[in-house]
């Protein structure tokens, strides 16, 4: 009869509505696609599972950590996760061949104090190029490195403490 009232089964034919009726008979535009809209994604840190209407709002933790931020592969339980954290696996193998060595000397220290027993990293591109441990000598800690780099490379250098586990740039 095209109208939808008390004697009828439902007014919703639209299968793709929250209040779909398969019974309806006649649809009044009465379909409702908010109240089961959510995210139906059950790898989401959002997910609805009463939510039978996807509605593009699903989010999803980063790699490598769980949906409150935390890491999920942090080994020695120090915050920082396993594939950032220099105590894990430092890279201390310079890349060598074609390039071209260069020595350094140079006074290290962090924070105004000496730094004996650290070691410095000379970076390029992210790409370790040299390594050195820090030595005293006459009161104060000097790095003596060679390092591998190309002409044109900006070469940076990073102070690697294994004892307290931190990473620290050098300007």
């Amino acid at each position: 009869e095209g109208i939808c009232d008390e004697h009828e089964d439902g007014c919703c034919q639209d299968a793709s509505a929250c209040n779909y009726d398969a019974s309806a008979t006649d649809d009044d535009g009465s379909c409702d696609y908010a109240s089961c809209a959510g995210c139906t994604d059950d790898a989401a840190c959002n997910f609805d599972g009463g939510a039978t209407l996807d509605d593009g709002s699903c989010t999803f933790a980063d790699a490598g950590y769980d949906c409150d931020g935390n890491c999920l592969a942090d080994s020695d339980g120090d915050g920082i996760c396993d594939a950032n954290d220099p105590c894990e696996d430092p890279d201390l193998t310079p890349a060598v061949l074609p390039l071209v060595p260069s020595t350094i000397l140079a006074q290290v220290t962090l924070d105004g104090q000496n730094t004996p027993g650290m070691v410095v990293l000379a970076l390029v591109d992210g790409n370790t190029v040299g390594v050195g441990e820090v030595i005293s000598f006459e009161g104060a800690t000097y790095i003596n490195m060679t390092f591998y780099a190309s002409a044109g490379d900006v070469v940076g250098f990073q102070l690697f403490d294994a004892a307290a586990c931190e990473l620290y740039d050098i300007d």
